[in-house]
């Protein structure tokens, strides 16, 4: 069995269309179909940082024996290099890990259930972690999850491809782009991803149906199977 696995955040996820559109109209699903692949397990979440990225692709990888990892596929979609995650305990354990704990981050938005922490409390708790925060930080944070991910992958015979999308314009260093671009599988992303995709609407730039379709056909021609 052929498994295509995907991760990423909103555009991932496909945010802003229909419960009944998830399921086959995400451009995870259609890639899948037109690769011809068995399954599609996509781990993406709305308001998803690069840091909720490596941390659940990793943990699926854990879970899966030899014969499914070597038959997988990974496209990893990394996300705006400010987000982040971190995790509220309910109790004292040391390695409890229960997901809907883990509260997602963005400059606007604290993501996640309203049991775990006070909404002016993660507020707060958003506000001081990001008046310390530069985008250079984001930046080589970005690149050891790229260098972790792809040791992983190539240690469990895992074909993977990187590319990415963000609400904010990242603009690196011409040698750290490039540093990038010729040490792992990263789909060309010299060009403006937001003009290739038709958006649900001028208000919400996340992909239409047909926006999906889009992003799947091109991907698909950077991937070698």
């Amino acid at each position: 069995m052929k498994t295509l696995l995907a991760n990423g955040c909103s555009y991932t996820y496909g945010s802003g269309l229909k419960e009944s559109e998830l399921e086959e109209k995400t451009w995870p699903n259609q890639v899948k179909e037109i690769l011809g692949y068995d399954r599609t397990i996509n781990l993406s979440g709305g308001c998803g940082s690069n840091q909720r990225i490596f941390r659940t692709t990793t943990q699926w990888i854990m879970s899966q024996p030899k014969s499914v990892l070597e038959n997988t596929l990974a496209i990893i979609q990394f996300t705006d290099l400010h987000r982040y995650e971190y995790y509220v305990p309910k109790q004292t354990k040391v390695w409890e890990n229960e997901e809907e704990r883990w509260i997602r981050n963005k400059i606007d938005v604290a993501a996640g259930p309203a049991d775990v922490s006070d909404p002016i409390l993660r507020k707060e708790y958003n506000e001081v972690r990001l008046a310390t925060y530069s985008d250079i930080e984001g930046y080589w944070n970005w690149l050891c999850y790229c260098e972790a991910l792809s040791s992983i992958f190539n240690r469990h015979g895992i074909k993977y491809y990187f590319w990415q999308i963000a609400g904010r314009s990242l603009d690196p260093d011409q040698v750290f782009y490039e540093f990038l671009l010729e040490n792992y599988n990263w789909i060309n992303n010299d060009i403006n991803f937001s003009c290739i995709f038709e958006r649900i609407s001028h208000k919400d730039n996340h992909a239409s149906v047909r926006g999906h379709r889009q992003l799947a056909e091109y991907l698909v021609k950077y991937i070698k199977v």
